[in-house]
C-alpha cells in the first residue's frame, strides 16, 4: 500500500515536471525575446532623439546665421556709403535706441498699453468667434441663414472703419479693443466654424449608435474635433489683434506704441521707427510662440 502510493506520487511528480518544463521555457524564451528587444528599441529611441536634436540645432543656427549676415551686411552697406543713413538707418543706432529706452524705461508704458489692448482685443474675439463659429456650425439652418452675412462682413476691410471706431468710442483704449475684437472674432469664428464641419460624419454616426445625446456628441466629439482649426484661427488672430491696435494707436490715441511709431515717422527719427518696429516684431513671435505652446499642450491627445 505504501509502495504503491510512493510509486502514484512519483508518477505524479513526474508528469507535473514534464508539465512545468515547456512553461518555464516559453517564459525564459519571452524573457529572452524581451530582453534582445529592449536593447534595439532603446537604441532607436536614442537615435531618433539625437537625430531631433541635430536638426533642432542646425535650424538655430542657420536662423540665427542669417540675421547676423543680413545685420552685418546692412551695416556695411551704409558705412560704405551705398545706402544713405538718413533713410535705412544702421543697426547699430537702432541697437543704441533700445538700449537707452530699456535703461530710460521710456517705452515701458507704451508697452504696456499696447500689449494690455492687445490681449484684451484678442481674448473677447477668441471667446466670442468660437462660440458664434461652433454654435452656426451645430445648426444647419442656421448655418445658411448667416453664411452670406458672415462672408460680407469678413471681406469688408476693417482697419478702414478705424476712424469710426474712433469716433463710436473715443480716443482712449475701448476705440482700439474695439478695432481689435472686429479683427479677431470673424477669423477665429471662420476657422471655428470649419472645423466643427470638418469633423468627419462617422464619428457622429458611430456616437449616435452608442446612445450619446446630442450635446454629448458636441462636447464629447464636435468640439475636440475642431481644436486643430480653431487653434490655425487664433494663431491668426493674435497677429491681427495686435496690428488693430497698432493701427488704431497711429490714427489717434493716448498712448501706445503706435503713437511712438507716428511720432518717430514724423520726425525723422529712422532709428527710433526701426526699434518700435523690433519691439512689436518681439511681442509677435512671442504671443505666437505661446499659442504653439498651449496648442501642443491640449492637441496631446492626437
Amino acid at each position: 500500500m505504501a509502495a504503491s502510493s510512493r510509486r502514484g506520487c512519483t508518477c505524479l511528480g513526474v508528469r507535473m515536471r514534464t508539465l512545468m518544463k515547456p512553461r518555464r521555457a516559453d517564459q525564459l524564451s519571452a524573457e529572452s525575446h524581451r530582453a534582445a528587444v529592449d536593447p534595439v528599441s532603446a537604441q532607436l529611441v536614442s537615435r531618433l532623439a539625437r537625430e531631433r536634436s541635430r536638426f533642432r540645432l542646425i535650424v538655430h543656427v542657420s536662423q540665427i546665421s542669417i540675421l547676423v549676415v543680413c545685420l552685418l551686411l546692412w551695416q556695411w552697406l551704409i558705412d560704405a556709403g551705398i545706402g544713405m543713413a538718413f533713410f535705412f538707418s544702421r543697426p547699430s543706432d537702432i541697437g543704441k535706441f533700445l538700449y537707452e529706452a530699456v535703461l530710460t524705461g521710456s517705452l515701458w508704458a507704451d508697452t504696456a498699453v499696447t500689449l494690455g489692448a492687445t490681449l484684451i482685443g484678442f481674448v473677447v474675439g477668441s471667446v466670442l468667434g468660437i462660440g458664434v463659429g461652433l454654435i452656426v456650425a451645430r445648426s444647419p439652418t442656421l448655418d445658411a441663414i448667416l453664411d452670406p452675412y458672415l462672408g460680407i462682413l469678413n471681406s469688408l476691410p476693417r482697419i478702414a472703419l478705424a476712424p469710426l471706431f474712433l469716433l463710436w468710442f473715443g480716443l482712449g483704449i475701448s476705440s482700439k479693443i474695439a478695432l481689435s475684437i472686429s479683427l479677431v472674432f470673424f477669423v477665429v469664428a471662420i476657422n471655428a466654424r470649419a472645423g466643427a464641419i470638418g469633423v468627419p460624419s462617422d464619428y457622429i454616426t458611430v456616437a449616435r449608435t452608442l446612445g450619446a445625446s446630442e450635446w454629448q456628441r458636441f462636447v464629447k466629439i464636435v468640439v475636440p474635433g475642431s481644436v486643430p482649426s480653431i487653434f490655425a484661427g487664433l494663431r491668426l488672430g493674435v497677429v491681427y489683434s495686435l496690428l488693430g491696435v497698432v493701427t488704431g494707436e497711429m490714427i489717434a490715441a493716448k498712448a501706445g506704441l503706435g503713437v511712438q511709431l507716428t511720432f518717430l515717422a514724423g520726425t525723422f527719427q529712422i532709428a527710433g521707427v526701426f526699434g518700435i518696429l523690433v519691439i512689436l516684431a518681439i511681442i509677435a513671435v512671442v504671443l505666437n510662440w505661446l499659442m504653439a505652446v498651449a496648442e501642443s499642450r491640449l492637441l496631446r491627445w492626437r
